[in-house]
């Protein structure tokens, strides 16, 4: 799956430009579901390839932290709540999960960006899929 086109056509919607699927600034459900459709996934497979693919761009400073926690509250979190997939264990959760929880407990912190960081950094996807 090309996620460097997904990426980029999340920035684009997060710049309030139009999507390759047709909407102007909605990451949510239909862009997760046109991306799976044209990628021949199922709606899980994109989740866990757009946060893999952030969590490694973020790690290399390729994305900062103002898109990586937008992809995560839009687009990843779209997972639970319009899908209602689970996350898996906590101690082992899906990266599409582990991802959106990495961005969401930043959020707390003043450093939120070291903090995202670090918890991206604990996270193994290697040893997945």
């Amino acid at each position: 799956m090309d996620t460097s086109a997904i990426l980029n056509d999340l920035r684009t919607l997060y710049e309030g430009g139009k999507g390759r699927c047709g909407w102007y600034g909605d990451a949510g459900e239909e862009t997760v579901s046109w991306w799976a459709r044209q990628t021949d996934n199922s709606p899980r497979g994109v989740l866990d390839a757009i946060a893999i693919r952030l969590a490694k761009g973020y790690l290399g400073s390729e994305y900062d932290w103002d898109f990586g926690d937008w992809i995560a509250n839009t687009v990843l979190f779209t997972g639970m709540v319009d899908f209602e997939l689970g996350g898996g264990p906590l101690d082992n959760p899906e990266p599409w999960w582990a991802v959106y929880l990495a961005f969401d407990d930043s959020e707390m912190f003043d450093n939120a960006g070291e903090r995202a960081r670090e918890n991206l950094a604990d996270l193994h996807f290697e040893d997945r899929r």
